[in-house]
């Protein structure tokens, strides 16, 4: 019998976790065959310890009609004491609209390989589990890697092992970090709440986006069938995505072009005041005329209110605001089907040089922050940085004034614990591990860790400092503002430099001239992946986890269409859509107020609470559906 097994979510975080606690003697066996490991070969685990991994999610839900056969289309086949099979006749629709909406029973749920070459995966494991002294979970730290489990252990364990079950939480895949997390196991008997937390949120978020989004698939289906139009996808997150895009296009398409004109003032050298309301005019001609009037002097007193502006070094990254800014300037980069999210996970999970990438936290820990100090001390990220600045410097052809010190003392802005409290994880920043194979990356990979390394090595620079003046006519209908950097500070190192806008002539009087320039109403933009994320964090709808992979499902499967970089609505959808705004089938509120309640649920009985309130949204979609397809 092993003293200890570990349960990994996939092979490369087994692997890991097998290098650094394996420090005594050589693994023997296999991963998904007896696991891997061995008798008293490990300085922090006594004993026999084994190592298996998951799949990702290797059960799924069945669908609805295996979960119970009123929402089949047919009617159950059986046999008889013959041998003689019957059934399997075609169900009248209408009888089984009247079953639905979906509800399951939460003590009952019908479970399905994802693939059938987990079977032997599982067996493996649950002998393995039967045959262990203790248990530790070592899947990722969050909703999903709970879940991972706590669905395995529920189809193959009649009673759980809790009094000798941990949890390791791990935030990287660094050695250091598994070291400290199976140093410090969490007892399932002693957790703070945070471990049922995870996994009321986790159950919760399946059962109620699988009751709602399959009932509404099933409804969608109905309406396609009878209107002989296009199936579309449906979900709670998805309905409002395809809704708030929709909305999107149509202001966009159905946009009036209008212009004002407005009257500036033009300084000797070519500086520009524009003028305010009183100055505007509905046509060209009224403008024109009111300069060919003479109303206006030529001789004008010019003043301003100059004031400095600091800006110390931005919020770290969280997952959400990385891919917005590697989105804006590595798009390219990626292949046609390629997404983000990979780079993001084998930086994370294979090559150690990220911290844990699902995360909306922007804050770090006083621990972290002196990890991310020796970190900036290696060669090798002194030489990144020194490439990034000198590179920066020579491109835009400014004064070199970084100052650069890891030793200052951390701020509230980037280090502050209370913001920490009830947070699984911490922003998005790399590992104490040193990026000495930096030049074997991908040139993918390359773009991801500089930057996300440069964005987290700012909080060591010197603030950016820019003087402004506002300058103004003495009547105080003409106005403009000039910006001048005085100091590039982190700036420098995020690549961020702007030219300085105008050439801040002093206080004084000057002639000057007038023209008209035409002022035009300004075209709602169509979303961009790059503004529907950053929406979608705002807004509160779905998780760092499936914000980007439910957009990139809608593009993948032809709901969304991507042309020139922007995000439009499948034509054969559109009437579909509108339905279902009209008759308040997609509801955004809602979307936001599900994930509100979500991400509060600390136990089971809110979870289940939580799944029979938003029943109550499901039951009001199958009424309006009813009355749709009558």
């Amino acid at each position: 019998m092993a003293d200890w097994l570990i349960f990994a979510e996939k092979h490369d975080q087994a692997q890991k976790i097998a290098d650094t606690l394996f420090d005594k003697g050589k693994a023997t066996g296999n991963f998904n065959k007896g696991g891997l490991g061995g008798q008293s070969i490990s300085s922090v685990l006594s004993g026999e310890v084994r190592i298996v991994h998951f799949s990702g999610h290797i059960y799924e839900m069945m669908m609805p009609p295996k979960q119970d056969n009123k929402y089949s289309l047919v009617t159950e086949e059986k046999t008889n004491r013959f041998g003689l099979k019957y059934g399997g006749e075609q169900k009248n629709l209408t009888e089984i609209f009247d079953n639905y909406p979906i509800q399951l029973n939460p003590n009952n749920i019908k479970w399905k390989f994802s693939q059938d070459k987990f079977k032997s995966l599982s067996a493996n494991m649950k002998q393995l589990y039967m045959n262990s002294e203790n248990i530790i979970v070592s899947t990722d730290f969050d909703n999903e890697g709970e879940m991972i489990f706590r669905n395995w252990q529920l189809n193959n364990i009649k009673h759980p092992k809790w009094n000798s079950m941990y949890r390791a939480k791990m935030n990287s895949t660094t050695p250091k970090d598994i070291k400290y997390a199976f140093q410090h196991l969490i007892p399932y008997t002693q957790d703070n709440g945070v471990l049922k937390s995870m996994y009321a949120q986790g159950f919760a978020r399946s059962m109620a986006d699988y009751e709602y989004g399959l009932s509404f698939t099933f409804y969608g289906w109905m309406l396609a069938r009878k209107n002989n139009s296009k199936r579309g996808q449906y979900g709670r997150l998805k309905n409002s995505l395809l809704g708030v895009v929709y909305n999107q296009e149509l202001a966009h398409d159905n946009f009036k072009p209008s212009s004002n004109y407005r009257i500036d003032m033009i300084l000797p050298n070519g500086d520009v005041l524009k003028g305010d309301e009183e100055y505007t005019f509905k046509t060209e001609e009224q403008a024109k005329n009111f300069i060919d009037d003479n109303k206006l002097s030529n001789e004008v007193h010019i003043d301003f209110e100059e004031t400095e502006k600091v800006l110390s070094p931005p919020k770290l990254y969280s997952r959400n605001e990385l891919l917005v800014a590697l989105m804006k300037k590595h798009e390219k980069l990626l292949s046609k089907n390629d997404t983000w999210n990979t780079h993001l996970q084998t930086l994370y999970d294979q090559h150690s040089l990220l911290s844990y990438p699902r995360t909306d936290v922007q804050y770090i820990s006083e621990e972290i922050y002196k990890t991310l100090q020796s970190l900036a001390n290696t060669e090798s990220v002194k030489n990144l940085l020194d490439t990034r600045i000198q590179s920066v410097i020579k491109s835009h052809d400014i004064n070199n004034d970084l100052i650069f010190n890891a030793n200052q003392p951390p701020k509230k802005k980037h280090v502050d614990p209370s913001k920490l409290e009830g947070e699984s994880h911490f922003a998005l920043v790399p590992t104490d591990k040193e990026p000495s194979n930096f030049n074997t990356l991908s040139k993918v990979e390359q773009a991801v860790y500089m930057e996300d390394l440069t964005r987290t090595m700012s909080i060591f620079c010197n603030n950016n400092i820019t003087t402004q003046r506002a300058y103004y006519s003495e009547d105080n209908h003409f106005k403009a503002t000039q910006t001048r950097t005085k100091q590039y500070g982190y700036k420098i190192l995020l690549n961020n430099i702007k030219k300085d806008e105008g050439s801040f002539v002093d206080k004084g009087t000057y002639k000057v001239f007038y023209k008209v320039s035409e002022v035009k109403a300004k075209r709602p933009s169509l979303f961009t992946k790059v503004s529907l994320i950053s929406m979608t964090k705002r807004v509160n709808w779905g998780t760092s986890a499936t914000r980007d992979s439910t957009i990139e499902d809608l593009i993948n499967k032809g709901s969304l269409v991507v042309k020139d970089n922007h995000l439009r609505i499948n034509s054969d959808l559109k009437d579909t859509i509108q339905l279902l705004m009209d008759k308040g089938l997609i509801d955004f509120e809602m979307t936001s107020d599900w994930q509100t309640q979500l991400n509060k649920l600390s136990n089971y009985d809110q979870a289940i609470q939580f799944i029979e309130s938003t029943r109550k949204d499901t039951k009001q979609v199958h009424r309006t559906f009813k009355d749709i397809l009558s």
